[in-house]
């Protein structure tokens, strides 16, 4: 979160240019929707572990 935070802070005073390409919009957006399916993906998975855990409420 601080990292975040520090690195907004410091695009804010310095612009990057690199981000501004077409190539870095499309490598983010294929980066994202990767992670976003591979964390839905594992989901499951983690729950029928945590069930096998047999852990009280």
């Amino acid at each position: 979160m601080i990292s975040m935070l520090a690195l907004g802070l410091y695009l804010d005073y310095r612009p990057a240019r690199f981000i501004q390409t077409h190539n870095a919009a499309y490598g983010m957006g294929f980066l994202s929707g990767l992670i976003s399916i591979v964390s839905n993906a594992a989901s499951s998975i983690f729950s029928l572990f945590l069930l096998e855990q047999k852990l009280d409420k």
